[in-house]
């Protein structure tokens, strides 16, 4: 087990995520499935398009009709009626004819090309058996094939869509449904809970006493669970009482699959976390961070529930949240720790100002954007760790590497958007 002054690297502790594993698998409607992570691959149920269709609206033909045709010298075609979108055609297309068909609608037999309704006019009437006669002047020699989307061009049955682990967007219910599927395999969302900790937290809209702070910790992390779909089943203030900290911490350990402690997670007298950790039993996995804000973060295991202890000063509470809980939750939730790691909100801006860097740990700098010439500018938000205000104006966090001592305005750095 790492000491406190042990302190490790921001992807080591990372990497530790992968003693946690994902959790159980379920059936969700396919309708309602994004942001769920897939448990198994999805593939195609059918061929899409299952017929040949037309990709423009205009008139469905044989090419062999329009050879020749031009600007001056049109083919001209006897318009037959109509090809009805959603509906196999019932007209089978004969030699010198035409069917007037919309962009989706299926291609009559007999017919191998549409011609975009751009290059015809047309003499009157509605064509077919029931309507007045009526011509189409086609003034564009057509190819076979043209303006068509061939059965199948996009997938074939059985055709592998999705691999597991891959977080559903939005756009990928429309897939999902377009190939038919009802229902997917995910994996289920963790139950997380919070606890924060300290004798000197009161709620907002009573009077501050001495050496009090009103609770920002409990409702911004439990804020980030919310963010990510996650409605925490604990959410509470312990007070600095051994006995009832290791009561409220077991309960929620039982709970849960995930459990954010708040405050402590430092070395002084009054800090619980560690201790009660271990007397629960529990595998400390990391207990110091080479991190600015968030040195004193500690990373469990307790059964089968992670137990992550973050700062008690909010600003740190969140930066530890933003770099390591939230990648324990896509972790739970069934993304590989490599597709994390790739899919980071991170873009890249030119700093506003010069900073300095803190002595053997990687900085994290809270940032507010601007717009530059060529990438966004993050100017650098003055505040400790214990700062609300800097928070309130943040937009990011600029990384500033391990053993730089200080950084240039203008040099570009690495910034991970906040939610």
């Amino acid at each position: 087990m790492p000491r406190f002054l042990e302190l490790a690297r921001l992807e080591e502790a990372t990497q530790l995520l992968e003693v946690f594993t994902a959790l159980d698998i379920e059936s969700v409607d396919a309708r309602t499935a994004e942001g769920r992570v897939l448990a198994q691959a999805v593939t195609a149920t059918a061929d899409v398009p299952n017929s040949t269709r037309s990709s423009m609206d205009g008139y469905a033909l044989r090419a062999a009709d329009t050879a020749g045709a031009s600007e001056q010298n049109a083919a001209v075609l006897k318009l037959a009626g109509q090809v009805e979108t959603g509906h196999a055609p019932t007209t089978e297309l004969e030699a010198g004819s035409a069917l007037r068909i919309s962009t989706g609608g299926v291609l009559p037999a007999g017919a191998d090309s549409v011609v975009m309704v751009e290059y015809t006019d047309t003499d009157g009437g509605t064509g077919g058996d029931s309507g007045t006669a009526a011509r189409v002047f086609v003034r564009k020699q057509v190819q076979v094939g043209d303006c068509l989307v061939p059965t199948g061009e996009d997938m074939r049955r059985g055709d592998l869509l999705m691999q597991p682990g891959r977080r559903l967007r939005a756009s990928d219910t429309g897939v999902l449904t377009g190939t038919g599927h009802e229902s997917v395999r995910v994996f289920r969302l963790p139950v997380a809970g919070v606890l924060a900790t300290g004798d000197e937290i009161v709620e907002p809209g009573t009077e501050l006493g001495p050496g009090q702070v009103y609770n920002a910790n409990q409702y911004s992390l439990a804020a980030l669970l919310r963010r990510r779909g996650i409605t925490p089943a604990v959410s509470m203030v312990v007070p600095d009482e051994a006995e009832r900290f290791t009561k409220e911490l077991s309960l929620a350990i039982e709970k849960c699959d995930a459990v954010f402690v708040s405050g402590g997670s430092s070395k002084g007298t009054r800090d619980l976390t560690l201790a009660t950790i271990k007397n629960l039993g529990g595998k400390v996995l990391l207990h110091g961070l080479a991190i600015a804000p968030g040195k004193p973060t500690i990373i469990a295991r307790v059964g089968n529930c992670a137990v992550v202890g973050v700062p008690g000063n909010p600003a740190a509470a969140v930066v530890v949240f933003a770099l390591l809980g939230a990648s324990l939750l896509r972790h739970l939730e069934g993304e590989p720790l490599d597709r994390i790691r790739a899919t980071m909100p991170l873009i890249r801006a030119r700093l506003g100002a010069d900073v300095k860097g803190s002595s053997g740990r990687e900085d994290w700098l809270r940032v507010r954007l601007e717009a530059g010439e060529d990438l966004p500018t993050a100017q650098p938000v003055p505040g400790r760790s214990l700062s609300l205000s800097s928070l309130a104006r943040a937009d990011g966090l600029a990384r500033i590497a391990l053993h730089r001592d200080s950084v240039a305005a203008g040099e570009t750095v690495e910034v991970l958007l906040l939610d």
